[in-house]
């Protein structure tokens, strides 16, 4: 479970909120990752794969509420929709 978050001292605001963005964007990546295998997962070992990709499922949902959360917070946020 994430339960802080570093604070980062950069010189330009503006280089933080794209990096917090690109983070939002990888984490949300990996996160979907980890659903198809969760989803699609056979063979022998399908029950232990499967619990863990959960728990990586599970702590990457808290981490992303987290960095989306910092986005947010640097007030520069606007979600739109993809078509």
């Amino acid at each position: 479970m994430v339960t802080k978050v570093a604070k980062v001292k950069m010189d330009s605001k503006s280089t933080c909120y794209c990096h917090l963005v690109q983070l939002l964007r990888d984490t949300s990546y990996l996160l979907n990752q980890t659903y198809i295998v969760h989803w699609n997962l056979m063979g022998s070992k399908f029950y232990s794969i499967h619990k863990l990709t959960q728990e990586i499922y599970e702590e990457l949902q808290d981490g992303l509420d987290v960095i989306a959360e910092q986005v947010k917070a640097a007030g520069r946020y606007e979600w739109t929709p993809s078509n």
